[in-house]
């Protein structure tokens, strides 16, 4: 973890959503991320198309599962160490050096690559992506997402730009039997909570985000004044100029970031075969092409797939197979998709591809940190199989699936049956109150999973909500294979596998 010297287990995603949200474990490979402009981005299992980067809770809350949205105002707060992009490429003289070598200055917690090793800030950095400890109010971090799609003349949504990723307002950690545990709280924003009137400037056009807060939902939501459709706001080498005006929490600032080249040269049936074959239902490799970027101006390249299928649900208890690829290219204008990187594919799973050209950019200001992107992207999607009622790969026995309840202020025994693979194992708790204004996540990854058994203390219902309408989930999930990119090239990244099971629990 950022920040932290005991991480037997890595957040690459961390933190609380605001409105009863989840912390996203994740592994030290490719970072997830979360584009703000797409409202289906994180539902694997959503009637449409695009249900991609796993479930909310199912991985362990890539996004607030009472919200189930990447928008802003509910989203799950990025990751500290997260440069714009999967895992980068060694020196080019890295082969060179004896194994302990290191020749890049340290990382120190200002928003820059300092080790020049693809990550922002990682280990230095709080859970906000901002620097020091977390003050008593509590640390945000932002999102400005200029993501401009290749296939529609680069235009983007102007009211789905300015976002609040998340908010921790405590964080503790530590060992209990038989595993490490993480303990995060996060209070919903107030009125004045944004980043004030946010302006986004360019050789084509003037933006003027302005911040609404719903006191209903909790929840800040930025619209465009006045109303636009969508919108084209750079070209390829302009430069966007991104002004706040500032909050309470978060002062002002002024940023500037250099529009990436287009998108182009993708075919939709390059994307459909990728996506046949990262699901196992084509066996040849599929070999994506673009035009490849002529200097850094021209931004980082990325490569993402997520899928999910769900395998059965029983009442709001839920099985769900789930995958991430996420790959950092050489810019070199060809990557093969072959079937090692479908070793578990799931022919029927939702599933959204895209390649994207991004300038990445993170302004720190004290404890809280803003992201600003301007990316290119193509993409495709394909829906899958929502009714399945398969036999699950493993179950939750305690607390029952029949009567999911458990005694606040006490410690709760959590029991499965034995898991399908030997990855991993983490357990968490995700709830918050009916109204939205406080979070708490409990999140523990567990030494043994064989033994089929972990007591969290007490602690972990602390301040365990009893309305009818609050959010109570246990979410039991398992690793069940990383494949890397295969070496011999400068392209650099994984996919991950993973099963968990969701359990609503009662009052």
């Amino acid at each position: 973890m950022a920040g932290s010297s005991h991480s037997p287990f890595r957040f690459t995603a961390v933190g609380l959503a605001l409105a009863g949200a989840a912390l996203v474990a994740c592994d030290a490979g490719p970072k997830a991320r979360v584009e703000s402009e797409d409202p289906d981005a994180a539902r694997p299992d959503a009637a449409a198309a695009g249900g991609a980067e796993a479930d909310a809770a199912a991985t362990a809350g890539t996004v607030n599962p009472a919200d189930a949205s990447p928008l802003p105002g509910g989203d799950a707060l990025p990751a500290p160490d997260m440069g714009g992009s999967a895992d980068a490429a060694p020196p080019a003289d890295a082969a060179l050096l004896p194994p302990d070598a290191n020749t890049n200055p340290p990382e120190v917690c200002n928003g820059e690559d300092d080790d020049l090793d693809g990550e922002v800030d990682e280990d230095v950095a709080n859970l906000c992506g901002g620097c020091g400890g977390i003050p008593e109010a509590g640390c945000q971090a932002w999102r400005v997402d200029l993501t401009q799609t290749a296939e529609d003349a680069q235009t983007l949504n102007p009211n789905r730009i300015v976002g609040l990723q998340g908010s921790v307002t405590s964080l503790s950690e530590r060992d209990i039997d038989g595993a490490h545990c993480v303990f995060q709280r996060a209070l919903a924003p107030g009125p004045d909570a944004h980043l004030g009137i946010v302006t986004i400037t360019s050789p084509l056009v003037t933006l003027t985000q302005v911040p609404t807060f719903d006191a209903i939902a909790q929840t800040i939501r930025y619209d465009n004044s006045p109303a636009l459709g969508p919108t084209q706001v750079f070209s390829a080498g302009q430069v966007v100029r991104v002004q706040a005006g500032g909050g309470q929490l978060v002062p002002a600032f002024d940023a500037e970031l250099i529009g990436p080249m287009r998108v182009e040269g993708t075919a939709a049936d390059e994307l459909q075969g990728a996506i046949d074959v990262i699901r196992g239902a084509r066996a040849e490799p599929a070999t994506l092409h673009w035009l490849p970027g002529a200097g850094e101006a021209d931004g980082t390249l990325r490569l993402f797939a997520g899928g999910s299928r769900s395998q059965f649900n029983r009442g709001g208890y839920r099985g769900i197979f789930h995958y991430q690829l996420d790959v950092r290219l050489a810019d070199d204008g060809e990557f093969t998709v072959g079937p090692a990187l479908s070793r578990l594919g799931l022919s029927d799973s939702s599933i959204w591809v895209y390649l994207r050209r991004e300038n990445y950019r993170r302004v720190v200001i004290g404890p809280h940190a803003v992201e600003l992107a301007a990316a290119s992207r193509a993409e495709l999607r394909a829906s899958g199989n929502l009714d399945a009622q398969d036999p699950p790969a493993f179950q939750i026995t305690s607390p029952s699936p029949d009567a999911p309840r458990i005694e606040p202020g006490l410690p709760v025994t959590i029991r499965w049956t034995p898991p399908p693979a030997d990855g991993p194992l983490t357990i968490s708790l995700i709830y918050g109150d009916a109204e939205g204004l406080e979070s708490r996540y409990v999140g523990c990854e567990v030494a043994h999973p064989e033994t089929g058994e972990l007591v969290l203390p007490a602690e972990a219902t602390l301040g365990w909500p009893v309305e009818p309408d609050a959010t109570r989930i246990l979410t039991v999930r398992q690793d069940l294979a990383t494949v890397p990119v295969p070496p011999g090239t400068s392209d650099r990244g994984q996919i991950t596998y993973a099963y968990s099971l969701l359990l609503p629990l009662a009052p």
